[in-house]
């Protein structure tokens, strides 16, 4: 931190102050004293004393300007917007319901990180209501508290008007669940299993396809973080950067010397404007990104030159954040702070009216935290020239306990040294009444508080009120409030020509306000006193409050594949605006966690849990992929016995199995498998294929088959005539060998018997010759070639017992041998 203050304190300058005269610019001299003194009022300001025309140039001249660093406005010269200080925020028990009073829809978490849209968000992207006298019935908001914040940066400056159907009916709420789990009570769609309430392996935070450009979309900011992450990883681009690295960051400061040497380093630290992608910093100690006086100076020529940053949302969740410098920028909304615990804060030359977030940090926060200088310059107003006084809109300041502070008109502001265009007088300690208005001019209010009580370190600001007189327009003036009367937004000033008809559903200033109200977590409910929200401009102004309800917001969870299917029915919880809420991630059978993204961008988890804070009406997707399943197929015959080997098939969780075709064996048929998925356990993909022998097609009666038995030598000689008959297909047969004389039977043929097929059949009997008394067979002679007349073989004797003949399945031949 020292570097830093040395910087501070480093420049030599002549200190001057400045002031308007007569639309010139006047420098005046200024002594030691009040050096030392405008200084001390912030150990870690800027110089408070140094001022440029730059810081002027929205006060030079006869007419208003609106300076550059502003809240953009409408420029149409029949509508000019008066934004006041909004005077409700996520801490007001107007706007919502503590944490801890919530119910079991939601997990209190002081913790909590906010992943929700700015208000900007909002309104760029959902349709104006119509708006009318009265409107659906909202939950009664509860009693308006003091505790206040400025909404987010204006929205843009042209909504088309809807129809009556984009009207909001608050009385739909979604049916609240347990946050704590987002346990998955019905079927799923593709496992029909229920979805058990434990935390699911994560197989990554950030997936490898998300580029740095939708987690950190400022590309200054990246810019800034390179800076820093190079020193100690080395990496050369922003693309580079992971959010692995970012949840090793400790310290973010800007690089003084960097600034005033690297003019591309220096326009990136002053035109960050969008913290998002710190949120996963979550070991970040140190943040100070605030302009350096010498690089502004050295740069553009002047030393008060303002930073860009608005949005700090992404902080909410850092809460190893002690150290928090931000001063000099565009911040008007801290509600990210309150759950913090911060020592070292400086946030002067903000826009800041509520620090009432800044509680937590009241015990911790050191007692030289800088908070002054906050400068809230409003739009130009056109009021109708015969307006003898104009009341401002109410502004509510709140302190760091929640208090209000008083705001006081001031004739001469001590910030520009400018008179007032009129004499003020308090009608509340919120509210400012103007009278003896010249044509053009500015109203300068001021407030003070002693912030932690040390002198010298207080909590103050002005706010600065552009406004010119016209003989041809009216006014209208619209308020914005919930039912108990706590003002929601600023008051808008609405000019038209005299006569000329107005509706407040055709203003985009009212519309886009409307929609930011909505966007918190109101409902509109209707007008006051039923005032008509059409009419005329006429002299005399005319006065419209609109009246809002809190609206229960709705965080949707869809459990999904990577494929986009639905996995699970999905769940909601409920609460109000700034609750904060937290779930476990569940375990899907059969899937594992992918990743979690909220209306499209990645979410962070820490220890398989995500958190966040309500703020609109959200979809949150769990993303699952379904995990790889090998199936088994078993080849069997009936009675369990293998018939062919066992195959595998793999694929994914839930997918058709793609069977392979069975093998073919002869003589069986094969069972069919049903259609199947793969399943999360062994049982589910286990599969069985079972073969049955093939049954026998009987033969047509017709149908005749010839049987022939020989009875033959090894040689092939026979030895006893051949035996013929015939048999029809699918009878049954049986031979018998023939007794022969000097020969035995050497072995009975394999089919001496069996089922007749469609093939004629042979069967072979072989004989060996026995020695004995059998036939003598004269040898050769030596020499002769002529063989011996064969003698003519008698008839066999009729064997003593013929063959058993089976006559089973059909007839049977009587034969000498065989049947």
């Amino acid at each position: 931190m020292m570097h830093y203050k040395k910087h501070l304190i480093s420049h030599t300058v002549i200190l001057i102050a400045m002031f308007i005269k007569g639309g010139i610019i006047v420098f005046k001299a200024m002594n030691s004293k009040e050096h030392y003194k405008m200084y001390k009022k912030g150990k870690l300001w800027m110089v408070a004393g140094v001022f440029t025309a730059t810081v002027m140039m929205g006060l030079v001249g006869g007419q208003p300007a609106q300076a550059a660093t502003t809240t953009t406005t409408d420029t149409s010269t029949t509508e000019t917007v008066t934004p006041a200080k909004a005077t409700a925020t996520e801490q007001s028990s107007a706007a919502a319901t503590p944490a801890s009073a919530a119910s079991s829809a939601i997990t209190p978490n002081s913790a909590a990180t906010s992943v929700a849209q700015s208000a900007t968000q909002a309104a760029t992207s959902s349709a104006a209501p119509v708006i009318s006298k009265t409107a659906s019935a909202v939950t009664p908001d509860s009693t308006a508290t003091n505790s206040t914040s400025t909404p987010a940066s204006a929205a843009p400056s042209s909504v088309a008007p809807v129809s009556s159907a984009a009207a909001i009916d608050a009385t739909k709420v979604a049916t609240p669940v347990s946050a704590a789990t987002a346990q998955v009570k019905a079927a799923t769609t593709r496992n029909a299993a229920a979805v058990a309430p434990v935390v699911a392996t994560i197989q990554s935070v950030a997936p490898t396809d998300v580029t740095i450009d939708q987690w950190m979309p400022d590309t200054n900011l990246q810019q800034v973080v390179l800076h820093e992450l190079a020193k100690t990883t080395g990496i050369t681009s922003a693309d580079q950067i992971t959010q692995a690295m970012m949840g090793n960051l400790t310290k973010l400061y800007v690089d003084t010397s960097a600034q005033q040497n690297n003019k591309d380093y220096y326009l990136a630290t002053m035109q960050v404007r969008s913290l998002q992608g710190l949120e996963y910093a979550k070991n970040l100690t140190d943040l100070w990104i605030c302009p350096n006086l010498d690089a502004n100076l050295n740069w553009t020529g002047a030393y008060m030159k303002y930073g860009s940053i608005s949005d700090i949302s992404a902080l909410a969740g850092l809460t190893n954040l002690t150290e928090l410098n931000l001063q000099m920028n565009q911040i008007s909304n801290i509600s990210a702070l309150k759950n913090l615990k911060l020592k070292g804060v400086s946030l002067s030359y903000n826009q800041i009216s509520d620090l009432s977030p800044l509680q937590n940090s009241k015990d911790t926060m050191s007692t030289s935290a800088t908070m002054a200088y906050q400068i809230i310059k409003l739009p130009t107003i056109v009021l109708n020239a015969k307006t003898t006084s104009y009341t401002m809109p109410s502004f509510i300041i709140t302190n760091l306990d929640g208090g209000n502070v008083p705001i006081t008109p001031v004739q001469t502001s001590p910030y520009f040294g400018m008179t007032s265009a009129g004499t003020g007088t308090n009608l509340d300690d919120a509210t400012v009444a103007w009278k003896d208005l010249g044509q053009s001019g500015y109203l300068f209010v001021d407030w003070h508080d002693t912030l932690l009580g040390l002198p010298g370190y207080p909590f103050d600001g002005e706010i600065v009120q552009p406004y010119t007189l016209s003989d041809s327009v009216g006014n209208v003036n619209v308020n914005f409030k919930t039912t108990s009367g706590l003002s929601l937004a600023p008051q808008v000033t609405l000019s038209g020509n005299l006569g000329d008809d107005f509706d407040l559903n055709q203003s985009a200033t009212v519309m886009n306000a409307v929609q930011k109200i909505m966007a918190q977590g109101y409902a509109y409910q209707g007008t006051a006193n039923d005032m008509a929200v059409t009419g005329v401009y006429a002299e005399d102004p005319t006065n419209i409050t609109l009246l809002f309800g809190v609206k229960k917001l709705a965080a949707t969870f869809n459990f999904i594949d990577d494929q986009g299917h639905t996995l699970a029915v999905p769940q909601t919880m409920t609460g109000d605006y700034g609750q904060a809420w937290q779930t476990q991630i569940p375990s899907l059978k059969g899937y594992t966690f992918k990743q979690a993204t909220q209306d499209g961008q990645p979410l962070t988890l820490t220890d398989g849990q995500l958190a966040g804070t309500l703020t609109a009406d959200t979809t949150i997707n769990l993303i699952y992929t379904a995990d790889t399943k090998t199936a088994t197929v078993h080849y069997v015959y009936v009675d369990g016995s293998e018939a062919a080997p066992s195959q595998t098939i793999s694929g994914k969780y839930g997918d058709t199995i793609a069977f392979p075709t069975s093998p073919v064996i002869k003589g069986y048929t094969a069972s069919k498998l049903p259609t199947s998925v793969f399943g999360d356990d062994v049982a589910a993909n286990t599969f069985t294929v079972t073969y049955t022998k093939d049954a026998v097609t009987p033969p047509t009666p017709t149908q005749q088959v010839t049987v022939t038995v020989h009875y033959q030598d090894p040689d092939g000689k026979a030895v006893a005539s051949d035996f013929v008959f015939t048999k029809q297909i699918g009878d049954r047969y049986a031979t018998s060998p023939a007794d022969v004389k000097n020969y035995r039977l050497q072995a009975t043929p394999a089919n001496a018997s069996g089922v007749v097929g469609d093939q004629n059949i042979v069967v072979t009997y072989v004989y060996v010759q026995q020695s004995g008394d059998g036939d003598q067979v004269t040898p050769d002679q030596p020499g002769t070639t002529t063989p011996t007349k064969p003698v003519k073989p008698t008839k066999p004797t009729q064997p003593a017992k013929q063959p058993t003949v089976n006559k089973t399945g059909g007839q049977a031949d009587q034969a000498r041998v065989g049947t």
